[in-house]
């Protein structure tokens, strides 16, 4: 009876953890939406920004907007690659002619963003906060 008992709360343990996995963020999804960068710096040595001068917005044609506070509005193409979220500036035939990738991690329920470089840079880590 207590083999039982084991085996019966193992596959609830294993169900639990399978359906877990299945829970996952679709980061195609989670990405939508307008976004402001709260803090900047190298991980763990972060100085928090509080008028960075604009905000950006996760369209879902995989086009990303920057609107500044002067008025100027910049756009590039974003995607997902495997564990990267991509940027690249787009030539008139389709073909990218800058990319950038980032390792992200959705937090706080899909609502804040944090991008690592994978670059050499001054600074390599954002955080965002979305504001839709």
């Amino acid at each position: 009876m207590n083999i039982l008992k084991h085996f019966i709360i193992g596959l609830f343990l294993i169900s639990f953890i399978c359906c877990e996995k299945e829970s996952q963020t679709n980061p195609n999804k989670a990405i939508l939406g307008k976004w402001e960068m709260v803090e900047r710096g190298n991980w763990f040595n972060m100085d928090s920004i509080t008028n960075l001068g604009g905000y950006q917005e996760f369209l879902l044609d995989s086009t990303l907007i920057y609107y500044l506070n002067t008025g100027e509005i910049f756009q590039e193409k974003y995607w997902f690659d495997k564990s990267y979220l991509c940027f690249g500036i787009p030539f008139d035939s389709g073909r990218q002619l800058f990319i950038v990738q980032y390792k992200y991690q959705f937090s706080n329920n899909n609502n804040n963003l944090r991008l690592e470089l994978q670059a050499y840079a001054l600074y390599r880590t954002f955080i965002y906060k979305r504001i839709n």
